[in-house]
């Protein structure tokens, strides 16, 4: 095939390299042949940008955006606060003068994060069907893109870190200094649902490195934060899906946009720590009890994939659960070890088809959705995570 490929002419590879449909394609085939590791360096903006558009979702081309500005010295924030309040550019394109090589590296950067999330996603599903007793169908593309995302937010976190490093962020000196000693569990992403995505790939890359990322050798200079390489027979054990709908790339669509008939988000977290949030006061005698809690409603006609930031089912559903004094033993339970099942990325059906997600309107403890998820955990993971500090959030972030 590679022979019957490198038999075109120049114009021809280009546009064939143009036309990959994502950047793992485009890595294997810069690596065919001299001559087309030469094409790609001779048009590589445009196809970088060109695959781009047609295959990566808005958030994640955002991030992308963020992390090539950050490594040209020309990220748009000028403080933490900046950053946390206000979105990151709308990406349209990557700018053309970015230099090739800068670019070679991000396409690799892309395939390692996509084959990351591929395997993320691989041992979130054994773990899954082992407790739960049940096959899974591969993967969707929202459930895919939900992880690669994941990893994106790792890295952009890391070149963060390296851009104070290099002095390439014109950020306030006690940001800075914050910045240099921050790990993922003290920085403050813009939510707490991004946190828990970016500790779900954190705790994959802690498998496969044995680097815990608490660790100074892992988050302060002159060390720098490297993905693990994997090996070929280990990137992917299944076909991408294709995107749903061109919508789901579209350049101008913001994933903050909110539809008029979209569940409201539900409840905070409890507070960290001892709080008076996390202790439920004791039912005086003769009350009544507190009626169960009201499940939102769900996706409903809203297709998951056009809001790949906002929370999966699984987070709502566990946000309900760790907010009402009703659910228990879950009631004020960090996300930590649920964070191993990937229920930050499954769809709302395949939690309905796990038995993870409520048929009725209210959720009850009784029921057979709340003893699923509770028989996810052993009893010994359920006490030690229960009703203490959160370990991956600051104060600052817990509420919202």
């Amino acid at each position: 095939m590679a022979s019957l490929l490198l038999q075109l002419p120049n114009e021809l590879l280009a546009e064939v390299l143009r036309h990959c449909p994502d950047f793992s394609t485009l890595w294997s085939l810069i690596h065919v042949s001299s001559r087309l590791s030469a094409i790609f360096d001779a048009h590589a903006g445009e196809t970088v940008n060109a695959v781009l558009l047609t295959s990566v979702p808005p958030p994640t081309r955002d991030l992308i955006q963020a992390v090539v500005a950050i490594r040209l010295g020309s990220f748009e924030f000028r403080s933490h606060l900046q950053l946390l309040r206000h979105p990151l550019a709308v990406c349209q394109r990557l700018d053309p003068a970015v230099p090739p090589p800068l670019l070679r590296k991000l396409v690799g950067l892309a395939h390692q994060i996509h084959a990351l999330a591929h395997l993320c996603l691989d041992r979130c599903l054994h773990r899954c069907e082992s407790v739960l007793g049940l096959e899974a169908s591969s993967p969707s593309w929202a459930e895919e893109q939900r992880a690669i995302l994941a990893f994106w937010r790792v890295q952009f976190f890391y070149e963060l870190k390296t851009g104070e490093r290099k002095a390439q962020l014109d950020w306030p000196a006690s940001d800075l200094a914050s910045l240099r000693t921050s790990t993922p569990s003290t920085f403050r992403f813009r939510q707490p649902m991004q946190c828990e995505q970016a500790w779900t790939a954190i705790e994959l890359i802690h498998e496969l490195s044995g680097q815990h990322p608490e660790t100074q050798a892992w988050t302060c200079p002159p060390h720098r934060f490297q993905l693990p390489q994997l090996s070929r027979e280990k990137e992917f054990n299944w076909d991408c899906p294709p995107a749903p709908s061109p919508q789901a790339l579209a350049p101008n669509r913001r994933p903050r946009e909110r539809a008029p008939d979209r569940a409201p988000m539900p409840p905070s977290l409890p507070g960290p720590g001892p709080h008076p949030s996390t202790r439920w006061p004791a039912m005086p005698s003769g009350a009544m009890p507190a009626p169960r809690p009201r499940v939102m409603g769900g996706f409903g006609n809203w297709p998951e994939w056009k809001d790949l930031e906002r929370g999966s089912a699984g987070w709502e559903l566990f946000r309900t659960m760790a907010a009402s004094p009703e659910a228990g033993p879950l009631a004020g339970l960090r996300f930590d070890p649920y964070r191993k099942f990937g229920l930050l990325f499954w769809e709302e059906q395949r939690m309905v088809d796990w038995g993870l997600w409520p048929q009725e309107a209210r959720l009850d403890p009784a029921g057979d959705c709340y003893q699923r998820w509770r028989g996810l955990l052993s009893e010994e993971e359920i006490a030690r995570n229960s009703g203490r500090t959160h370990p991956t959030t600051t104060r600052a972030t817990r509420r919202g």
